[in-house]
């Protein structure tokens, strides 16, 4: 798998990388913002990507690097990769929980490369899609690979709304929704800011409401306690894959937030209310009631066949590791009335 042809450019601010982007738009011609480039360069190499295009690099722009804590809510520079996070101070006392999940996240060689605005943008993933050329010709070309049909849902082939089900892997991105994490996103019309939880779509193709030529520059989280916060993740290769489930927890002491990472094609957020006995109930019906709402987590949700674990083992494993993550909230006399 060998790169096209690409044109590159090295802006060295926010409003010349979306002046090139403009200029690339007005010409009828394909650009990529290129961050660590981590799930991009693969995606040209697979040839994923148009012939005529034009990479425009971030990494110039010290703006978006960034670690800061102001009026009341960390700041994190989108171009900050993985490795950085898992051991800054501000993002250990903030944030552990990203820092966990960012350590889960490929490998060490990746995570030195890659950022967390990319992570955040990382494309979703389908045996269909994320092959080379050949394989896709031979399958027959999907919805998300511009064709007529859905391999997972045959029923779906040839509906004129084009429902692709290819599935989210963004593990800092299950937890940033768990903490009402906002995006910073630049265009020529300047900064707006969009809740994570509002930014992704349902829908595998389009994923998110980022228009071409938006930078995503920043995160912002608002200063909480997130002390009783952890990822979960389920993966064939431990130190490598993407998640075949991936599970978010957050307890602010009143809620039980959860997200569902690696199922759908977006990350699942839902949030239960304690008991009002909280924490003090009696073990059995505490524990009773944390499995009953585990298990309604995963009802929620509808895997797929889209990787070697089964759809029906993926289900499963939801609750069970939706359950192992909520060891974070009970107290260790509960823990042996949980079947995990």
């Amino acid at each position: 798998m060998i790169l096209k042809d690409i044109l590159y450019h090295r802006p060295e601010s926010i409003a010349e990388a979306i002046g090139l982007s403009q200029e690339c738009l007005n010409n009828g011609q394909r650009f990529h913002y290129l961050g660590g480039g981590t799930d991009l360069i693969p995606n040209l190499k697979r040839g994923q990507c148009d012939d005529s295009l034009h990479l425009i690099s971030l990494g110039r722009i010290p703006d978006l690097k960034k670690i800061v804590e102001e009026d009341g809510k960390l700041k994190i520079g989108a171009l900050r990769n993985l490795a950085e996070l898992i051991n800054h101070p501000l993002i250990e006392k903030i944030i552990p929980g990203l820092a966990l999940a960012a350590g889960k996240i490929a490998s060490p060689q990746i995570r030195s490369r890659a950022t967390l605005g990319g992570n955040l943008l990382v494309d979703t993933r389908c045996v269909y899609f994320n092959q080379t050329e050949t394989i896709v010709a031979a399958d027959g070309a999907c919805y998300k690979n511009g064709g007529t049909v859905c391999h997972l849902i045959p029923n779906a082939s040839g509906k004129p709304n084009k429902p692709c089900r290819a599935r989210f892997v963004s593990d800092s991105a299950a937890i940033l929704v768990l903490a009402d994490a906002q995006l910073e996103i630049a265009s020529a019309s300047g900064i707006r800011k969009i809740g994570l939880r509002e930014f992704y779509g349902q829908d595998g193709i389009s994923r998110n409401n980022l228009s071409p030529s938006e930078i995503v520059v920043g995160i912002t989280v608002p200063l909480r306690d997130y002390r009783v916060m952890t990822y979960e993740k389920m993966r064939l290769r431990a130190t490598f894959d993407f998640a075949s489930v991936g599970i978010g927890f957050f307890s602010d002491g009143q809620t039980l937030h959860f997200s569902v990472n690696g199922v759908e094609s977006y990350p699942l957020y839902r949030a239960f209310a304690l008991p009002k006995t909280g924490e003090n109930a009696v073990e059995g019906i505490y524990s009773s009631w944390l499995q009953g709402i585990c298990e309604e987590l995963a009802k929620n949700c509808s895997p797929l066949k889209q990787d070697l674990l089964s759809p029906a083992y993926r289900k499963q494993m939801i609750a069970v590791l939706a359950k192992r993550a909520a060891y974070k909230y009970i107290k260790p006399r509960s823990l042996n009335t949980l079947e995990c």
